[in-house]
């Protein structure tokens, strides 16, 4: 049920009113819409309703009530810092404020923080050397192992495209994509012990066409095409390749070294890429918005934000937060571990339905939690039941695009933060989840310092054996935003690929998606045998329906009735 009388719209901009729900009774001294009174009130649901694409919002609506996740809080903390000038507390939207609460904590704020004195402007153009970001440490191909090749993190999308598609423009849509976004015309040069950064003119990109002759002859060109290494010093961080199948079925295949552009830079690249498509298409001059600033903007602008100050402040918690954490969780596995990683891996589904997924979603709201917290506490459950340690540690990627004016820009602004979970036995799941709030709260406020500075503050002597400070990653991504639906427009089809690859001895990743949470379990062929990450995957599934339907039992009660697929 959503909170405030919050209508959601129709594609026309009307209320829906199919998607209204029933009238109860019993809830309307529980749901009373109370309005924004002051500026800062009706500024901060205005900014919601425009994030959520709402009709109504009300003081006494969570963020998450609404229908809100992760991702597009952040994108909320950016346009109310953009329009307020204030700081909108990430942590707090997490912690399940209100709104009537963030508005006051707003009201309290003193303004301008200590990244806003650093302006953030264009200071590099093409030719010019810049420094890496600190997200840009961890290229791999700047940094790769000696017994694997460069290419081996390389990052492929692929997609179906249905429909008479228009060559010439669909190329000239890549082309205008890669004049727009520096950081995909980008080199990387070495200079002594380091590497800069050079962005290079618009000039020299294409896009390669190639008839195939069927889904066999796709399935290899993928193989064989994500391997292919990038130098550091080529002009393109880049390759696109259209798969001509029929006139009217086209495979558009796009590899990148990882660590060029992140996930929300992938919902710009494929929204922007159809808005150019469409205007080129029709004949018409495309009208995007221009960027304020480049990635290179935005990595010199970092090393002069994040003062030593903040960064001592930050790295002090983490200090604090992982102290006496055993240096590697001992997960058991089927195969010895070898001495070095081999980063060779697989991967099996996960499936929740839509009906778990929406229960999920109101055990996490009657806890003041979100799902987010409800189902990386159900993965801690599931991991502690393969080890004997009582405490794990967890790593989970998080979008830091600190200012307004990044918003739009594709590049790479994702940190690694680790959650340290208590997973006794013993220990009720309400207990657990309750952890995992404060600890994703407190991991949020503390989200600027690198990861891999704080491997290198915290592990001096890494074990080739096992990746640093975890072995086990979890990553919720976000339901994808539906883009405006044009009737003469193509239809794209995402088709899966499999890397082969794992960095980590598990990782879990789900998706929000209309039919329930979809994913995958991906794991170190090194330690594991295909039956046993089936048999997790299986294990994790049915441990969401435990949850949903006990979750105030102990992590040993849940583990078992989630092993045998009882009712427990």
């Amino acid at each position: 049920m959503r909170r405030g009388g919050a209508r959601r719209r129709t594609p026309n901009g009307k209320v829906d009113k199919r998607a209204l729900p029933a009238p109860d009774e019993t809830d309307v001294h529980k749901e009373v819409y109370v309005a924004p009174r002051t500026a800062t009130e009706r500024a901060l649901c205005r900014l919601v309703q425009d994030v959520l694409d709402l009709d109504r919002v009300g003081l006494q609506d969570g963020f998450f009530d609404l229908g809100g996740h992760s991702l597009l809080a952040t994108r909320l903390t950016i346009r109310v810092k953009q329009e307020t000038g204030k700081e909108l507390p990430l942590q707090s939207i997490l912690a399940g404020a209100t709104l009537g609460e963030l508005a006051a904590e707003l009201d309290a704020s003193q303004g301008r923080t200590a990244d806003d004195t650093v302006p953030l402007v264009p200071v590099t153009g093409p030719g010019e050397e810049s420094p890496l970001s600190c997200q840009q440490s961890e290229l791999w191909f700047l940094n790769p192992r000696e017994h694997l090749g460069s290419s081996y993190d390389n990052v492929q999308m692929a997609y179906r495209v249905i429909g008479p598609l228009d060559r010439q423009a669909y190329a000239r849509a890549f082309e205008g994509l890669v004049a727009r976004h520096a950081v995909l015309r980008t080199s990387y040069l070495r200079r002594g012990d380091t590497y800069v950064q050079r962005v290079n003119d618009t000039t020299g990109f294409t896009v390669a066409f190639e008839d195939v002759g069927g889904d066999g002859a796709v399935a290899e060109f993928l193989r064989a095409e994500r391997p292919r290494p990038f130098a550091p010093e080529d002009r393109h961080m880049l390759r696109v390749h259209i798969l001509t199948l029929t006139p009217y079925e086209h495979v558009a295949v796009v590899t990148r070294p990882w660590g060029i552009f992140d996930g929300w830079s992938t919902g710009v690249f494929i929204a922007e890429l159809n808005a150019l498509y469409q205007a080129l298409s029709r004949g018409d001059e495309p009208s995007l918005p221009e960027l304020p600033v480049q990635y290179t903007d935005f990595a010199h602008w970092q090393r002069r934000a994040f003062d030593a100050e903040s960064r001592a402040r930050q790295e002090a918690y983490w200090r604090t937060q992982l102290a006496g954490l055993p240096p590697r969780t001992a997960l058991r596995t089927d195969y010895r571990r070898p001495d070095a990683k081999s980063y060779q891996g697989s991967s099996v589904e996960v499936n929740v339905p839509a009906a778990v997924l929406d229960q999920l979603k109101q055990v996490s709201k009657e806890r003041g939690g979100t799902l987010y917290m409800t189902l990386l506490s159900a993965f801690a459950t599931l991991l502690g039941a393969h080890t004997d340690d009582r405490e794990l540690a967890i790593g989970s990627p998080v979008t830091n695009r600190p200012r307004p004016e990044l918003e739009r820009l594709v590049g790479y602004f994702i940190n690694v933060l680790v959650m340290r979970l208590d997973v006794r036995p013993e220990q009720a799941f309400d207990d657990l989840l309750a952890q995992a709030q404060r600890v994703t709260a407190a991991a949020h406020e503390h989200k600027d310092v690198p990861f891999a500075d704080l491997v290198t503050a915290l592990v001096p002597d890494p074990d080739p054996a096992h990746s640093p400070l975890f072995q086990a990653m979890f990553n919720l991504v976000p339901a994808a935003e539906a883009p405006p639906r044009d009737p003469g427009a193509l239809g794209f089809v995402p088709l899966p690929t499999d890397s082969g690859t794992a960095k980590f001895d598990l990782n879990l990743v789900v998706r929000e998606t209309p039919d329930g949470l979809r994913g995958y379990l991906e794991y170190s062929t090194d330690l594991y045998a295909r039956s046993t990450a089936r048999a997790m995957a299986a294990t994790y599934e049915r441990l969401l329906l435990k949850i949903v339907t006990q979750p105030g039992a102990s992590l040993a009660r849940l583990r078992d009735a989630a092993a045998d697929g009882g009712a427990g």
